[in-house]
């Protein structure tokens, strides 16, 4: 699964989108499922109403399929990420809207360093592939390189890291500074564990 990272406006409760939830509603967002996994964790599960647009180049447009997207959240109230599955810009667009309507706030949220190499001890990731830039924004990459090698280097050329690919537990994980973040399992227990890693 695919997350963009956002972090929740410290007037906020993200939990509120209990309040919110409506089967079978003829809104064109709404909450269909909320979770709490475990004393910190919650999982939401948004419904967007969209349409799948058909037709031919030179006839033009001549069907439209309502269809129902569903579109996952998880709150860690630890580390008050939120972790939303990420389809399209377009549907992040609209669910920001819509938690904003209802008084929730969410602001994107970065990845420096610091979360990266803890999330990497963490999982105890093997490094597959590290992308890091110095102050001149030159990029150098490596490929399956011992962890302890790379946190020296980092650290002592204060190099900054752009994107991680890490193996853990059988698990692809990929972490990007901008703060979209993925692995390759849709398992609960999983995906329970991979988001505790960022508290």
């Amino acid at each position: 699964m695919k997350f963009t990272l956002f972090s929740v406006d410290t007037n906020n409760d993200f939990r509120k989108t209990k309040n919110l939830i409506k089967f079978l509603s003829d809104d064109d967002i709404s909450i269909f499922h909320f979770a709490e996994i475990d004393d910190h964790l919650t999982h939401v599960v948004f419904n967007l109403k969209d349409e799948y647009l058909f037709g031919t180049k030179i006839s033009g447009h001549h069907m439209n399929m309502p269809v129902s997207q569903y579109i996952n959240a998880f709150y860690d109230d630890k580390s008050n990420l939120v972790f939303l599955e990420f389809i399209n810009d377009k549907y992040i667009d609209v669910i920001q809207k819509f938690l904003e309507q209802e008084e929730i706030k969410i602001i994107s949220y970065q990845l420096t360093n610091e979360v990266i190499i803890s999330v990497l001890e963490k999982l105890n990731g093997f490094i597959k592939n590290i992308e890091l830039y110095d102050n001149d924004r030159e990029e150098v990459v490596y490929e399956s390189v011992k962890r302890e090698i790379i946190l020296n280097q980092i650290k002592n050329e204060n190099l900054i890291i752009s994107y991680l690919l890490m193996l853990s537990d059988s698990n692809f994980i990929s972490l990007s500074r901008t703060g979209v973040v993925s692995i390759n399992n849709n398992d609960i227990k999983t995906l329970t564990k991979f988001v505790g890693a960022f508290s």
